[in-house]
């Protein structure tokens, strides 16, 4: 007990003496576009970010703090707001950012004061994809014809989400997420929320002529951590649960059979019929099954009208 004891207060100690963001500037929402270059589909795996990130001042300051990993270099930052009476527009770069290695903080400062409101920071940014299986990080498997391939995928929790995106990475800062990605032709890409549509990209363009757009609805109000996108040309499983949820399961060709086969029968569908403690919904006595927007094209891996909401 003494030893559990001294390791728990030790543990405090080093949480305590992280410095926390300041809470006078909340996000409120994301948008985040990203383009991902995958190994065995470019010259060199990387991604560019573009994040706009809608705050709420609290009152007038003169700099920014927010969280960055040391891999995330900044090409482009803007901010824009507008006086408390709205009289005037500004568009203004920050005149110098400093960072901490140690915190993982970002300090963006700025020549001019801006007021208590509402503001935009918009910041275009790249990196290399981590190795360790935290942030954004690859991964490879095999395909139906045995070939080798890779896919990229995240793990944020519990604070990674700086490591790829930069943003105000502690649970209390909790906002709506909008993902747009850019991926290579031939993968799927997932988040959160179902796609709204996935088209093929920039015809005409040479840039883009071998990738596919994916829209993502917002998500709701959540924190940094929670934030997930995947993308691979895994094969997926579909089937509703007993309140008609639909459920899919992506994974390599190879693994589909295990997946049938542990769910409980030859088919997903008698498989999930079969597994009570999937359908959430009747376990916590609440409904997630929500309409799908008017206009909107289910992608290829929501071919239902009701969806689960992770």
């Amino acid at each position: 007990m003494v030893i559990i004891f001294f390791i728990l207060n030790i543990l405090t100690f080093i949480i305590c003496d992280v410095p926390r963001l300041p809470d006078h500037i909340k996000p409120l929402s994301y948008d985040l576009q990203l383009e991902v270059y995958l190994p065995g589909y470019s010259i060199e795996p990387q991604y560019f970010g573009i994040v706009s990130i809608e705050l709420d001042i609290k009152r007038n300051v003169n700099n920014i703090i927010l969280h960055a990993n040391k891999n995330i270099i900044f090409s482009q930052t803007v901010l824009e707001f507008s006086n408390p009476d709205e009289s005037s527009h500004y568009t203004i770069s920050p005149i110098k950012i400093t960072d901490s290695d140690e915190f993982q903080q970002v300090k963006l400062h700025f020549d001019k004061t801006i007021p208590a409101g509402k503001a935009l920071l918009t910041i275009e940014y790249s990196s290399n994809f981590n190795n360790d299986m935290m942030g954004f990080y690859n991964f490879s498997y095999k395909n139906e014809a045995g070939k080798l391939q890779y896919g990229a995928l995240t793990q944020f929790e519990p604070y990674s989400a700086r490591s790829a995106i930069p943003c105000f990475d502690e649970p209390e800062f909790k906002a709506i997420w909008k993902v747009d990605i850019y991926h290579p032709k031939g993968t799927n890409a997932l988040s959160n929320t179902p796609g709204i549509r996935t088209t093929p990209y920039g015809a005409g363009s040479e840039k883009w002529e071998n990738f596919t757009y994916t829209t993502f609805e917002e998500t709701p109000e959540m924190s940094s951590y929670l934030l997930a996108f995947a993308i691979s040309e895994y094969v997926y499983e579909s089937a509703e649960t007993k309140s008609g949820i639909l459920v899919n399961v992506h994974a390599p060709f190879e693994s589909t059979f295990l997946i049938k086969s542990r769910l409980g029968g030859v088919s997903m569908e008698a498989g999930f019929s079969n597994v009570a403690i999937l359908d959430i919904s009747h376990f916590f006595r609440k409904s997630y099954l929500r309409e799908r927007p008017k206009g909107s094209d289910p992608g290829p891996s929501e071919q239902k009208t009701r969806d689960l909401t992770t």
